[in-house]
């Protein structure tokens, strides 16, 4: 049994509130091999958005980890400074958001965003232009060479939340986490999108953990 790539022990998270503290994690553990797919299940407000911040490093500012550990390729998570934090997100570890009109910035093309993602490396803009629009196409993006520059109020919401999936894909990460990608679709989009994860599992190398 291959060691975890996601290994997370003892996982305790609170929020600081007026009327006191919350406790959102009480000793959580988890473990994501690699090339597995590991699903979370819970009723809304159960922790399950808050147990893949703490993992992404995105807790709100009052949110406070308590005890526990959260080692990502063997490497603890807690206490990242925040430029170490840049090189984990995007490159090793990516995110696909529940609402693609929020996550997608609205006022940039997407030709922009995808190459901004790409910005450790060293190829040139063509290169990078060249390699957004093969995800665009893998996600099934028709005529990915006119539409990727479009600004996102121009696609559907399955076609923007596909364009997410890209963008979370296009560095190749080893760990991609899913949080509720199908909460804003309806119930066909919905098959879509989660077919298509699975599908896609094959075309890179990592695991994910879907919520």
């Amino acid at each position: 049994m291959p060691e975890p790539l996601l290994d997370i022990r003892d996982l305790s998270v609170e929020f600081t509130t007026p009327r006191g503290r919350v406790k959102a994690l009480r000793h959580v553990d988890l473990a994501v091999r690699p090339g597995r797919i590991v699903g979370i299940v819970g009723e809304s407000g159960c922790g399950k958005s808050t147990l893949v911040s703490a993992v992404m490093g995105l807790l709100a500012g009052n949110a406070e980890v308590t005890s526990g550990s959260i080692r990502f390729e063997g490497r603890e998570l807690r206490g990242l400074s925040e430029e170490q934090w840049r090189d984990v997100r995007g490159r090793r570890m990516a995110m696909v958001f529940q609402d693609p009109m929020t996550s997608l910035n609205p006022v940039m093309s997407i030709a922009t965003q995808m190459v901004d993602i790409q910005h450790r490396d060293k190829a040139g803009r063509a290169d990078k232009v060249k390699k957004a629009i093969d995800w665009l196409a893998r996600v099934g993006i028709a005529d990915p060479e006119h539409r990727i520059d479009d600004y996102p109020h121009r696609f559907s919401g399955g076609m923007r939340q596909r364009i997410s999936i890209a963008m979370a894909l296009l560095m190749n990460p080893s760990l991609l986490i899913a949080d509720e990608p199908t909460t804003a679709l309806d119930v066909t989009l919905e098959a879509q999108i989660i077919h298509l994860i699975k599908k896609l599992r094959a075309d890179f190398d990592g695991a994910i953990l879907f919520v």
